[in-house]
């Protein structure tokens, strides 16, 4: 009995030191978000805080990676490239929004190409060319991060990009350099770019975007299919009018439910659905969605489309 006891006290001894540990390291980083550790499977803490240690920690991160960054700003371009993590061990990026990457107006502030189950929680991306794209990435989720100050759009979704997820998130800021191109998040692609981007069942979830948005706060192209886009409040009020950046959420696509969103100071049509190709902005769902403010004459809250509704729904409630 007493060596089973010394066992047990061993272990108990050892844990204890473990968390004193992880809590003095914790402590040297003020950002620490209790959200982001409890929130998002981790089976190995990285702790970073330049941007050289960010850029290996990313080039090194193995599926249950948790790189965790210091506040302070990242100047540069950081890309998970053909990282795999999965369900139960995700690769996580998080930090506080004092923890910045800096694009210096150059760059893609941060890029997750050919990736699987990559998290980006809770940081600022901002002065990037483009704050943060997803290509061909699968199962992957922004949640809480701040995108602000781009040159054209602020989170873009493309290249065959499924079952993402972007919440909770806050766009600011955006097309300072080029306003027609200053989305808040785009998904898909516009066919004269990449004919037949077809993204599936991404989620676009109770984000604030705007003011200060140039184009659409959500902009949906052709072929992109079966997504949500629920509880996002947004602000037109900066929308450029040239041409079509006009409304504040826009698909283009087939087989979304827009449904609960809030929007101000649109140019035009608040919510709409448009048919661009042969066979779009078919079968989506518009339900309770609330328009503030005014409705300039001869526009609606919700546009239903011309040439019949094409298998869309319109509820009020």
């Amino acid at each position: 009995m007493q060596v089973v006891s010394i066992k047990v006290c061993g272990w108990l001894t050892l844990l204890g030191l473990l968390t004193i540990v992880d809590i003095a390291l914790a402590s040297s980083y003020p950002g620490k978000d209790s959200y982001c550790t409890l929130a998002y499977r981790h089976k190995r803490k990285v702790w970073v805080k330049t941007s050289q240690q960010l850029s290996n920690a990313i080039r090194g991160a193995k599926a249950g990676d948790m790189i965790y960054m210091a506040d302070g700003t990242y100047h540069g371009a950081f890309e998970f490239r053909k990282k795999k993590g999965n369900k139960w061990r995700p690769i996580t990026l998080c930090g506080s929004r004092k923890a910045v990457i800096d694009g210096k107006g150059r760059n893609v502030g941060l890029l997750v190409h050919k990736s699987e189950y990559v998290n980006v929680v809770g940081i600022t991306v901002k002065n990037a060319s483009k704050g943060i794209r997803l290509e061909t990435a699968k199962h992957c989720t922004l949640d809480r991060a701040m995108v602000t100050k781009t040159h054209s759009e602020a989170i873009h979704i493309q290249y065959r990009s499924h079952y993402n997820t972007v919440q909770n998130c806050t766009v600011t800021n955006t097309g300072r350099r080029k306003k027609q191109v200053g989305e808040g998040i785009y998904l898909g692609s516009s066919r004269r770019n990449t004919p037949r981007d077809i993204c599936i069942g991404n989620k676009i979830l109770y984000n604030k975007i705007g003011p200060g948005v140039t184009a659409e706060p959500i902009d949906v192209k052709e072929n992109s299919k079966d997504g949500y886009i629920i509880g996002n409040y947004l602000d037109g009020k900066d929308l450029c009018g040239c041409p079509d950046a006009v409304s504040l959420i826009n698909v283009k696509g087939n087989g979304y439910r827009i449904e609960n969103n809030v929007g101000k100071n649109a140019m035009q049509d608040f919510f709409k659905t448009s048919k661009t190709i042969k066979g779009q902005g078919r079968n989506n769902v518009f339900k309770a969605n609330k328009c503030l403010g005014t409705i300039k004459r001869g526009y609606d809250c919700t546009r239903r489309p011309g040439g019949g509704n094409r298998g869309n729904k319109f509820y009020s409630g």
